[in-house]
């Protein structure tokens, strides 16, 4: 279970580097365009599997377990995201998107 919160760990911070990238200085060109496309739904998957595992293996660790809670809290964070955005129709804006990245390669 640690190499593969290791894995989709490393898939996550990947993506989000990609879409940093892209969003950054290639916004307005198309292969930016294509390369969040991409990206994008590469990172939800990867970071709702390595925040679940990490989640897991890092709450039953004695002395990371507010780190482990961190995770969960991501999940929730999406979550709350995802709901809004179904409920409303609108999707955050770019500026939003990218801080919320920063946020989890910080993580």
């Amino acid at each position: 279970m640690k190499k593969l919160a290791l894995l989709f760990g490393a898939i996550t911070v990947a993506a989000l580097n990609v879409i940093v990238f892209a969003g950054s200085g290639l916004s307005d060109a198309s292969i930016g365009q294509r390369l969040i496309t991409v990206a994008v739904p590469i990172m939800d998957v990867s970071l709702i599997a390595s925040s679940v595992l990490f989640g897991r293996l890092l709450i039953g660790v004695k002395g990371f377990r507010v780190l482990g809670l961190l995770f969960i809290l991501n999940l929730a964070a999406l979550a709350g995201v995802e709901i809004v955005v179904g409920l409303t129709g609108r999707i955050p804006p770019r500026w939003f998107l990218f801080g919320a990245d920063v946020c989890w390669l910080n993580l």
